[in-house]
């Protein structure tokens, strides 16, 4: 096997596909076999493992896997190891995708266990041959498992789907049974709806209830809809109804439909009133018929940078002063059960976003002598508590970004600056203003050495002496004086380079008076009394013409990206927790 002369950096990716094989020793197996593997045919210690334990092959809807191939796109491996094949994937369509991308980032593929990987012409033809009788496999044992549930189906019997809200397994009748406390939420629901004739109505009556969901989740008008529409309810058994994964609806032709198969909790009288209202609503136009149509101010704004996917937005419920704050789930968790990221809130997403642009606003109008300083005044403010740092190449582009708006503001040739931005040209605004910068933290870093070098003298040399540990003190003052002076230094020479195509920050400053509102008082900002005081559509229009996307880590924001180009990355120092 032909090594690269780079020291390999590998993906170690298993999995099992039940929870058998991971108590057992399948697991533990792989992962050895695969380490062992690295250490002595790859002769490398850098290898990373993802775990997929109980998950299916069918799809690549597995969170390991899809965070190792979002590692893989930010080119952190050079190999992906797996002990055989079908661990990846049994779907050839899937397989030829990635393989396609890992081709793209000149990742190699390696299978311990058929001995080929793809930096050979003849691995490459072995792994597509293998694949197509892996996908034949998988084929046939789906229609052999296929045939077996629907003939179970048939009978009634139950084929291993989560149990509705208001029953619970019974493990003697092998068939969902009514348990005493959900069947009240159930019947409430229903009793309800004939109400209120309203789905969204009833969730938000749901929710500021405090009834809690099956799993202790928010109530939203499909899950309304769902349990309304759900003839389990009735005592009615519908089997092979929609496609695999809840998607769309199968011909009514191949539904298996079992009247009085099981105990019900709604009358068949009540269940059919609520679904003919149901009917009714279905027809009206939606737009015309709903009392309120919903504004989500980061609707389209959030990506989940652990997935990728967008956020989906929903109401939270009402707080005590009337706030209705919209709450924001990564499709990947909601929808697609790939990740695990959480919930996060308007209250805390736009708190932080409205403070850090009025912030900006702000550091307009008094130019910063350095990027570090600039980072302090960005970070002012209760919003910022838990945020670290901001990363300092974006730092040094907004600096240079917000200068080039003071000269605008101030009438100077600014097309000259823009096409000539810290040239050789002795008649720059903009390159004699770091010029003086540079001679500023020059004479710095003179002056803090020349007094390091006295300091020396006078410990070691000078008759009147200083003692030992004041002149540890001084020289350690003196030192990291030098070094910020150091520092500021060189951030100053990069921007020689990085600058030059830089766009301003003019476009943020018609917005100054409406992100410093009469109605919000005093030095701190109250992201809540700002947002009730402008209509959510006026937010939401403001947010679309500043920012580009808001990248979510850990119910933080780790990374906003603005509509003129630059963004700014932040490191976090714990996870953020959402705002009740």
């Amino acid at each position: 096997m032909m090594l690269d002369s780079i020291k390999p950096r590998v993906a170690i990716y298993i999995r099992v596909s039940t929870h058998y094989q991971i108590d057992k020793d399948s697991l533990p197996m792989q992962r050895e076999d695969l380490t062992n593997y690295c250490k002595y045919i790859f002769n490398t210690d850098e290898y990373e493992i993802f775990e997929d334990a109980g998950y299916s092959g069918k799809d690549t809807g597995r969170p390991a896997f899809q965070e190792m191939m979002i590692k893989i796109r930010k080119k952190e491996f050079t190999h992906i190891l797996v002990w055989k094949i079908d661990r990846i994937s049994r779907n050839l369509l899937d397989f030829s995708t990635m393989y396609e991308e890992l081709k793209k980032y000149g990742v190699t593929f390696v299978s311990k266990n058929e001995q080929f990987d793809t930096s050979t012409a003849m691995g490459e033809a072995m792994l597509k041959i293998i694949l197509v009788f892996a996908e034949l496999e998988r084929k046939l044992t789906s229609e052999r498992v296929t045939a077996t549930m629907l003939s179970r189906a048939v009978k009634g019997l139950w084929n291993g789907a989560n149990v509705p809200l208001g029953y619970e397994w019974n493990e003697e009748k092998k068939f969902p049974v009514p348990n005493d406390k959900e069947r009240k939420t159930v019947e409430l629901i229903y009793s309800k709806y004939i109400r209120f004739k309203s789905c969204d109505k009833l969730s938000n009556y749901l929710n500021n209830n405090n009834i809690s969901t099956k799993r202790g989740g928010f109530w939203t008008s499909k899950t309304v809809n769902d349990i309304l529409r759900n003839p389990f309810y009735k005592g009615t058994y519908r089997y092979n109804y929609k496609e695999s994964g809840g998607g769309k609806k199968k011909p009514e032709s191949e539904w298996i439909i079992i009247e009085n198969n099981h105990e019900p909790i709604i009358d068949e009288t009540l269940w059919n009133m609520c679904n003919d209202i149901l009917n009714q609503n279905g027809g009206k136009v939606s737009t015309k018929f709903r009392n309120v149509v919903h504004t989500h101010i980061f609707s389209k704004k959030l990506v989940c940078k652990k997935c990728g996917n967008t956020f989906i937005a929903c109401k939270d419920r009402e707080r005590t002063n009337g706030f209705r704050p919209s709450i924001y789930r990564c499709a990947g968790n909601r929808s697609k059960h790939i990740c695990d990221a959480k919930m996060c809130s308007d209250i805390v997403i736009g708190s932080f976003i409205f403070e850090l642009l009025r912030n900006i606003v702000q550091a307009c109008s008094k130019f910063c002598n350095t990027p570090l300083e600039l980072q302090n005044k960005l970070l002012n403010g209760i919003s910022f508590s838990n945020v670290k740092s901001i990363n300092i190449e974006d730092l040094e582009l907004l600096y240079v970004a917000l200068y080039k708006t003071e000269l605008k503001k101030n009438e100077l040739n600014i097309n000259s600056i823009q096409d000539s931005i810290l040239s050789n040209s002795e008649n720059n605004n903009h390159t004699e203003m770091i010029k003086k910068q540079i001679n500023k933290f020059n004479k710095e870093r003179s002056k803090y050495k020349k007094a390091l070098e006295r300091l020396e003298d006078l410990y070691l040399f000078s008759e009147k002496g200083i003692n030992k540990t004041d002149y540890i003190q001084k020289k350690q003052q003196y030192e990291e004086k030098l070094r910020l002076a150091e520092d500021n230094l060189r951030q100053f020479y990069r921007m020689n380079d990085s600058a030059r195509n830089l766009k301003d920050m003019s476009f943020l400053l018609g917005y100054e008076k409406f992100l410093f509102n009469s109605t919000i008082k005093g030095s701190e900002f109250d992201y809540t009394e700002f947002a009730m005081n402008i209509n959510n559509n006026v937010l939401k229009d403001f947010i679309d013409s500043i920012i580009e996307k808001i990248e979510i880590e850990n119910s933080s924001i780790s990374c906003v990206f603005l509509k003129n180009g630059l963004k700014l990355r932040f490191e976090n120092k714990i996870p953020l927790i959402m705002s009740t």
